[in-house]
């Protein structure tokens, strides 16, 4: 439980838009459609799920994976999926990544660690309405010193499960994380012939 963000390649077939082979994957998923499976043969992908049983298949395959990184989920709802925050799966252009990569560094240039308060985990309990809520368990460690330039470029983002909003320790190594594998990905990725994407769940 929580938020579980992916970035995925899969490789662009000739004459398909990126909707039209998202609609191909959603259909060749649970391998049972024999026709699409020798059809896109070269494009399949197969999952490694354990304890199904039976081969899943995809057009796509993991290339990152953040948990909880709320400020850049945030980052990719604002700039690739015009706001909602659906867990839809969107295309993520070879702009769009420079663009992250480039905000990660600026914030992080501009964010001093000093000893404080931060939040080390959360506890559920029931308010008094039997709703659940979230307590955070707070700890000695380091928090943003001025994070004026993070709350500007990279706000968090609150949501059930979603980790702690605040700008410490743990949000400055979701940036460290998120600029070693965007860079990455910058660097292995031929956009011409491959397409990233990103989804989350919770």
């Amino acid at each position: 439980m929580g938020l579980d963000m992916y970035m995925k390649i899969g490789k662009r077939i000739p004459g398909k838009t990126f909707e039209e082979i998202q609609e191909i994957e959603d259909n060749i998923y649970l391998g049972d459609n024999k026709e699409l499976l020798e059809e896109y043969k070269e494009y399949i992908v197969e999952l490694d799920y354990y304890g199904f049983g039976s081969p899943r298949y995809a057009l796509s395959e993991e290339v990152a994976y953040w948990r909880k990184a709320n400020a850049i989920h945030n980052w990719f709802v604002c700039n690739v999926q015009n706001g909602n925050d659906d867990c839809g799966t969107y295309e993520v252009k070879k702009e769009q990544l420079e663009k992250l990569l480039d905000t990660c560094k600026k914030v992080l240039k501009n964010s001093v660690l000093v000893e404080g308060m931060i939040v080390n985990g959360y506890t559920v309990e029931r308010d008094e309405k039997g709703k659940l809520i979230e307590k955070e368990n707070l700890v000695n460690g380091e928090k943003i010193y001025d994070s004026t330039v993070a709350k500007e470029l990279l706000p968090t983002r609150g949501g059930f499960f979603f980790g702690n909003t605040n700008y410490d320790q743990c949000y400055i190594e979701s940036l460290k994380e998120t600029v070693e594998q965007v860079e990455r990905i910058l660097k292995d990725t031929d956009f011409d012939k491959y397409y990233i994407t990103y989804t989350s769940s919770w």
